[in-house]
């Protein structure tokens, strides 16, 4: 059967007018008639594809491998046509693509048809002349997107929030035609890089914007219908039809090697046999008047396919008879009282040849000489044969149908019985045939489909009938995999009580319980592991159940998992990562710290163990992905040790420090570690900081990351990182540095030796970054952008505001030097420590708005509480309030008449323990040192005592007005 997994749709009601999103049917479910669509913007939803229900049409087929061979484009001139065929009708030889013909190329004027399949029937769709089209939009070259639902290339991209921008589109393997796009990622430019946007049915992306894409004929694009958007594959005795004109039908045999005869005009809308599959794209059809002709097979529509137990009528002309019987057995003496007459298929051989029942006589006929009879035209008087015993396995009556007098009732098969959980008819058939206990029908089984539909009584009885438990579908899927998808825990733990395999791979790879974390269904994986399940087992990406349930980063899939009690967190994936490293990997700290809990027994020798690749540890992930809350944990939590080395002795700072991730650094230097650490180049942090530097600085000189890398090269040297320290080629950091930046690194290099020499006798000390005051205890310094170094901290500061409000332009920053604010703080701060422990103060810095007449005297004499919230309502407390972003503070800043300029504050927050705030709160909630919006994802902050706060910068900036 054709794979419906992978094909481009759209959506029924948005292809009358605007644009349309395109899509991606990423699963099919053929018990429920329903089909999953991916959409490119994000979205995703089940629709159901019966008769008389569509909700999508079919864009393009090309990415599940629908090719027409041997027949080229007229348009584009490809040898090899992939996807949808579209077929002129009033000239020879003219078939075309979709791209082709969706771009109007040939005569718009001409009818079409379109071959959705190889073996597909054509179906006229008119003229795009007079038809409307629309605009889709999605993975167009020009979108932006990010990862998406199948992603399973680990950091290729930069990180999980990367944005990268589609290039063009391109073919997935050698048969996913148009089945993936080119993509170009933002920290990556110099690199374009395929990802599957349908090919092998998965969608690795997400359109953050989707561009606009070519315009289509949405009322000339066939509907998924499970029912019969399948290929039609002829046989041997089926009956078909032509439903063309003699014009159209004449094109098309002309454009074959079928030819075009005059009277095959007579054929057109009766019934024929086929008698004869030529080739591939040929068939042999004989008629009841005698007449046999070979067609091309997209001119021909199946009407039905003859079956046991289907009611025909014999042909009434006895002499055209004995011509068809010839070579078909003949015709008897006895034969002609079923002339005209009534009976049921009991047997189809291979040659397509038909034995036919009449009460105690049967026969043996050409498929043509029969006549296929719906009892339901029937009059009530008409004696209607009954099903012979021997077929009842087969068909049956539906048993739920009132019986009437001449009335048949539909028969159905014991997979559609089992689907409705109808346990009498399903055992009237095993009771005649046990073998029809593993049926296939639509390839599924029938305990797969009452396992999906969780009909216990039924799975109950196919079990004890001896039904194949493990019996696996096309795509690998088991019973147990049919009802985690359906949800069915009670028939989960049915069929675990009944030894199913648990580790059963399916064709994407997954055991049951990686599909129920998939599928995101906690009871499912809640039955599987109580069963137990063996977490341990690996599906086709190299994961056990505890990294799959890490990789979708929800503590409640992950705690269903973990409710077993017998983890080994040091198993590794294919990729080489333990449990621990992986939930490093994906950023989930709250596995982290589940992990780190769970083996408190063992946490030195968990958290040491090294990737064996690299010689990363846990602390070295989340220094190299800057991940600072996994960090925190590790070495709070799981008392890390800081100086572990990797295969090239760099430790968790060298490699921060390398990538330039500055707040990893800052929390780094929180802890005892070894600053001047040489790795076995015998590179310290800084040479490394200063060679990143170096290189950044000739080729983006005023690049963000430039300037980052300047300011953790003087948080080093804050922290006594040696400016003179030779590495193996006898260089120093220094010799990375130009003239300039070498005075200042020397400047703050000795501070820093006095401070720690001081420090020995206590007492609290000023930033080693501020200017000298002399005798004064407060003064204002506008940033220069010509030093180097405070250029570095402008840009810093600044990204803080454009990041939020991308029209401002920051035009001034004066960073606030009062020692007296300062020393409050750094005391408070020193209460935090001892009462959280160091590195767990939550010290934040946070953007205030006020009044432009109130910024040099909050950063004077710091903030006043009495006039804190004047303009706004306080919502979580009478408190003064501070916003992470700029866009929720810009309204708060009164513009300047003179010169229409805004004012904003940068402070430094220690935030300490968050809670819920609400507006009647007049000091923080209760074991809280601040009230936030949300303590998870804080946004919003509002804090109660101003020793908590120190006002660093004064922002001036304004917004500009777009063109």
């Amino acid at each position: 059967m054709w794979s419906l997994r992978g094909i481009r749709v759209v959506q029924v009601s948005n292809s009358k007018g605007g644009d349309s999103i395109v899509g991606t049917i990423t699963e099919v479910n053929y018990n429920e008639e329903t089909i999953t669509v991916f959409w490119d913007d994000g979205r995703e939803a089940v629709y159901p594809c019966t008769e008389g229900n569509h909700c999508v049409k079919i864009l393009d087929n090309a990415p599940t491998g629908v090719s027409h061979r041997g027949i080229s484009c007229t348009g584009c001139k490809e040898s090899e046509i992939a996807g949808m065929r579209w077929v002129c009708l009033h000239c020879q030889e003219v078939n075309m693509c979709s791209i082709c013909y969706m771009s109007r190329k040939h005569n718009t004027e001409h009818e079409f048809g379109r071959v959705t399949h190889p073996d597909s029937s054509i179906i006229k769709v008119g003229k795009r002349k007079t038809s409307s089209c629309v605009k889709c939009r999605g993975f167009f070259p020009g979108a932006n997107v990010k990862r998406g639902p199948h992603w399973k290339w680990g950091n290729s991209n930069g990180g999980e929030e990367a944005q990268g921008v589609v290039r063009d589109i391109c073919d997935w393997g050698p048969r996913g035609y148009r089945g993936a796009v080119r993509v170009c990622w933002e920290n990556k430019k110099r690199t374009v890089e395929q990802y599957r946007v349908g090919g092998d049915g998965e969608v690795d992306l997400t359109a953050v914007k989707p561009a606009d894409g070519p315009t289509y004929y949405p009322d000339h694009l066939p509907y998924v219908d499970l029912e019969h958007v399948a290929p039609c594959e002829y046989r041997i005795g089926d009956k078909v039809q032509i439903s063309l004109s003699t014009s159209e039908l004449r094109v098309l045999q002309l454009s074959s090697s079928c030819g075009w005869q005059d009277q095959m005009a007579s054929c057109i809308d009766n019934i024929g046999t086929i008698t004869h599959i030529s080739s591939a794209s040929q068939s042999r059809v004989h008629y009841q008047n005698g007449q046999v002709f070979h067609f091309e097979k997209i001119v021909l529509t199946k009407v039905h396919r003859l079956e046991g137990g289907d009611l025909v009528r014999v042909m009434r002309d006895r002499s055209i008879a004995l011509q068809l019987q010839q070579g078909h057995g003949g015709w008897l003496q006895n034969q002609d009282t079923t002339l005209g007459q009534l009976g049921r298929v009991v047997h189809i051989d291979g040659d397509g040849d038909v034995s036919v029942k009449f009460g105690d006589s049967q026969y043996l006929f050409s498929p043509v000489c029969l006549d296929v009879v719906d009892p339901n035209s029937l009059s009530a008087m008409a004696r209607v044969p009954s099903i012979p015993n021997n077929l009842h396995s087969l068909r049956l009556f539906d048993l739920t149908q009132p019986k009437q007098a001449g009335y048949l009732p539909p028969i159905t098969s014991i997979v559609k019985a089992a689907s409705k959980g109808n346990v009498e008819i399903v055992k009237e058939i095993l009771n005649n045939n046990k073998d029809k206990v593993d049926e296939v029908e639509n390839g599924v089984s029938c305990l797969q489909v009452a396992s999906h539909r969780g009909h216990e009584k039924m799975v109950k009885l196919l079990l004890e009938r001896g039904a194949n438990i493990n019996k696996a579908d096309k795509d690998g899927n088991t019973s147990l995999h049919f009802a985690v998808q359906g949800k069915k825990t009670a028939v989960i733990k049915l069929l675990l009580e009944h030894n199913a395999n648990v580790s059963s791979l399916n064709s994407s790879g997954q055991t049951a319980i990686h599909l129920a974390i998939a599928k995101e269904q906690k009871e499912s994986i809640k039955a599987l592991v109580l069963a137990p399940c063996d977490v341990h087992v690996k599906d086709g990406n190299g994961d056990t159940a505890v990294h799959a349930a890490i990789s979708t980063r929800q503590e409640a899939l992950l705690h269903a998992v973990l409710r077993t009690h017998r983890v080994n967190f040091q198993t590794e994936n294919t990729a080489g990562y333990d449990m621990l490293q992986w939930a490093v990997y994906k950023n989930f700290k709250s596995a982290v710290d589940v992990i780190l809990t769970r083996c408190s027994h063992c946490l030195p020798e968990l958290v040491s163990r090294q990737i064996a690749i690299n010689g990363y540890s846990a602390l070295h992930l989340a220094a190299c992905y800057d991940h600072r809350e996994c960090a925190h944990l590790l070495i709070t939590k799981g008392e890390m040790k800081l100086d572990l080395v990797d295969v090239q002795l760099q430790t968790p700072l060298h490699i921060s420090a390398k990538e330039g991730h500055l707040p990893m650094v800052e929390l780094l230097l929180e802890f005892d570690l070894t600053v001047n650490a040489q790795d076995k180049d015998g590179n310290s942090p800084l040479h490394l900081v200063q060679m990143k530097h170096s290189q950044l600085q000739k080729r983006k000189p005023n690049s963000e990351k430039t300037h980052c890398y300047v300011q953790i090269a003087c948080l080093l040297v804050e922290n006594g990182a040696e400016l003179n320290l030779e590495n193996q080629q006898g260089k120093t950091p220094l010799d990375f540095t130009c003239q300039q930046s070498r005075l200042y690194l020397e400047r703050i290099s000795k501070a820093a030796k006095e401070k720690r020499a001081a420090n020995s006798g206590g007492g609290l000390f000023l930033p080693l970054h501020w200017s000298e005051m002399g005798s004064k205890g407060y003064e204002l310094v506008c940033l220069n952008r010509d030093s180097l170094e405070e250029k570095a901290e402008f840009t810093s500061v600044s990204a803080m505001i454009v990041n939020g409000l991308p029209n401002a332009e920051v035009t001034e920053i004066i960073r606030v030097q009062n020692e007296y604010l300062w020393q409050l703080y750094s005391v408070t701060k020193a209460k935090f420590t001892k009462k959280y422990g160091r590195g767990n103060e939550n010290e934040v810095k946070l953007l205030h708005g006020t009044k432009s007449d109130n910024i040099f005297k909050i950063c004077q004499e710091n903030f006043d509480f009495k006039v804190a919230g004047e303009n706004l309502s306080p919502m979580y407390g009478k408190g003064v309030y501070f916003a992470a972003e700029s866009s929720l503070t810009d309204h708060y800043c009164s513009e300047k008449e003179r010169d229409g300029l805004k004012y904003m504050l940068m402070a430094r927050v220690l935030a300490g323990k968050m809670g819920c705030g609400s507006p009647e709160l007049r000091r923080p909630p209760d074991d809280c040192d601040c009230a936030v919006d949300s303590p998870s994802k804080p946004r919003i902050f509002c804090v109660f005592d101003y020793n908590q706060l120190y006002p660093e910068y004064v922002i001036k900036y304004k917004i500009k007005q777009p063109k």
